[in-house]
């Protein structure tokens, strides 16, 4: 049957109209607004505003995804990761010991809610899960911890035990991240030691200045015999590069042992300085079953630094490390196992902070370009964790993963000054013309930058430069290529 205006009319006014429509119109009209409102009264309900550390306190910023109330859920993992057991009146009868020791909720925010968990949700008995629970929305936000000190004191091993030690397979959440830490000067000062150089004083090693330092991990990164791993590093020195280290894979073994390794290094990096004219630098990889034996070694056979991969052998290395008096590389090996989920594990920008607490003077990380990539927000606030604000020296960033001149510019957008370091791999030692040009080539690049020169335009006089950028189809990478990408 067709409907035409009149009809509608006629059902719209007149005695024969469906006044009931009207109502729902209404709600329909209005339904946006009514909406918004329930919302905001929900999430009043359910949110806590941020609150002042309490003092002796180190706070923890994490990101979540739960199904239960999300203040629930944050009073959940405090007394999991504290002093707090669930039930039989233990609060009551313990009220000294838990105004002392248990964590507390210092804020709980909503940024977003869904149907359904981005993970799948954890199912435990009674009384973590409650059945007036079932139904609830996966809500997803941030919530903030405060940890009393007296849990940990100056351990870091106790405080990463406490924040992150078993809130990721916790009940109450299917998504928790550990975004940050924050703490006093004071708990800083007495817990933590910074770096021993930084990068003002890895610059006076060095004596350089004004521009990125360069940094070379002979490759291949294992198999080398001892001489042929002296000689590529004897190569790359020569070329220009400042700082040779060994890869992350190399640690002691019986083909390439530190013993027999180092002696024949050292002898390289002292004619590369005469005749260069520059100081050079090796850095010793001591990570392994003994460390401190490691360390010992490479100190006494003349290692200019000490490479550790904390993530691997522990975070209390990189303290000890510092007591032998050599700057301090911190590797990121296995530091992504945690970080790559956007909502799950720990954010890297935090290990960058640990690590600058912990005394590193470098801290190797990823970057948005090349073999190891991670996305320029994160990156970002991984260079500010290294350089910027708080009580200690700032660490070096050091960019690492198939790295070339021509992510200097995007580097140096990014820093917004020099004071950043690149690991170079395959650039440098794979480079057609050999090790020492893969060096000249990353001066060169360097130096049209400092001379305001278009690179592509400026390696046309420089073989080793447009060899390097050929490779790569004469291509020089910005940070806008990857924020807009």
């Amino acid at each position: 049957m067709q409907i035409t205006a009149w009809d509608c009319a006629y059902w719209t006014s007149g005695p024969q109209a469906p006044w009931w429509l009207i109502p729902i119109l209404v709600l329909v009209f209005f339904s946006p607004l009514i909406l918004n409102w329930a919302e905001n009264v929900y999430l009043a309900s359910v949110c806590l505003p941020s609150q002042t550390i309490p003092a002796m306190h180190v706070a923890a910023v994490y990101s979540y995804e739960t199904a239960v109330r999300p203040y629930d859920a944050a009073v959940g993992v405090a007394k999991e990761q504290s002093a707090y057991v669930f039930g039989g009146g233990s609060a009551a009868r313990n009220r000294d010991l838990y105004e002392r020791h248990a964590a507390k909720v210092l804020h709980v925010g909503i940024d977003e809610i869904r149907y359904f968990p981005g993970l799948p949700r954890y199912t435990t008995a009674a009384p973590v899960f409650d059945r007036r629970y079932n139904g609830w929305p996966c809500q997803r936000g941030q919530f903030t911890l405060a940890f009393p000190e007296a849990n940990f004191d100056g351990d870091v091993v106790q405080l990463l035990n406490s924040l992150i030690g078993e809130p990721h397979h916790s009940a109450w959440v299917s998504r928790i991240k550990l975004l940050d830490i924050q703490a006093t000067d004071a708990y800083l000062a007495r817990s933590f030691t910074g770096p021993r150089f930084g990068v003002s004083g890895i610059r006076n090693l060095l004596d350089v200045r004004n521009r990125p330092l360069f940094c070379g991990p002979v490759k291949p990164s294992v198999g080398c015999a001892p001489a042929e791993f002296a000689k590529q590093a004897y190569r790359a020195w020569i070329g220009g590069v400042d700082i040779v280290k060994d890869d992350e894979l190399l640690g002691n073994p019986a083909y390439c042992p530190l013993a027999k390794r180092l002696p024949l290094v050292i002898q390289a990096r002292n004619r590369a300085q005469d005749e260069t004219g520059e100081r050079k630098l090796f850095v010793a990889h001591v990570s392994g079953q003994d460390i401190e034996r490691n360390a010992e070694l490479a100190v006494r056979h003349g290692a200019d630094g000490l490479m550790v991969c904390p993530f691997l052998v522990g975070w209390q290395w990189l303290p000890k490390l510092t007591a032998y008096g050599r700057p301090v590389f911190s590797h990121n090996a296995g530091l992504t196992t945690t970080s790559r989920e956007p909502d799950f594990g720990v954010d890297f920008p935090l290990w960058c902070k640990l690590s600058r607490w912990l005394g590193a003077d470098v801290v190797i990380m990823p970057s948005p370009a090349g073999s190891f990539v991670m996305s320029p927000r994160e990156c970002k606030e991984a260079t500010k964790r290294c350089l910027k604000d708080g009580l200690f020296r700032p660490s070096f960033p050091a960019y690492a993963g198939s790295k070339t001149a021509a992510h200097l510019p995007m580097f140096t957008e990014m820093v917004r000054s020099t004071d950043y370091m690149m690991i170079v791999g395959a650039a440098l030692f794979e480079h057609p013309l050999g090790v020492e040009a893969g060096a000249r080539a990353l001066r060169q690049g360097w130096d049209s930058l400092a001379l305001n020169a278009d690179m592509v335009e400026y390696a046309h006089a420089h073989p080793e430069l447009h060899q390097a950028l050929a490779q790569i189809g004469l291509h020089v990478w910005h940070l806008h290529d990857f924020e807009t990408a």
